[in-house]
């Protein structure tokens, strides 16, 4: 912000410039690399992964269910007017 500010715009273009082709250099030299082991769950991941997706769904199928019963039965529908004054 100060290069901007004090010093221009080219300045500070030319400053973040060299500043992207350090990390550049620097990820070349030291980079990470991950193999197939690191992207792959283990059993304890992958069992917290699928409960998590099984709830969702879950929560996905009783809002469905509720919006159906709502449309279905349109005396449990809140009027807007009263949902304005609900805080």
């Amino acid at each position: 912000m100060y290069s901007f500010l004090e010093l221009g715009h080219e300045v500070a273009g030319a400053f973040y410039g060299h500043i992207q082709t350090v990390v550049n250099n620097w990820l070349l030299l030291e980079g990470h690399s991950i193999g197939i082991e690191d992207a792959i769950a283990d059993p304890k991941t992958y069992s917290a992964i699928q409960a998590a997706i099984k709830k969702a769904q879950m929560d996905v199928i009783k809002v469905i269910e509720k919006l159906t019963m709502m449309i279905l039965n349109p005396s449990l529908v809140i009027p807007y007017d009263k949902l304005l004054k609900v805080k």
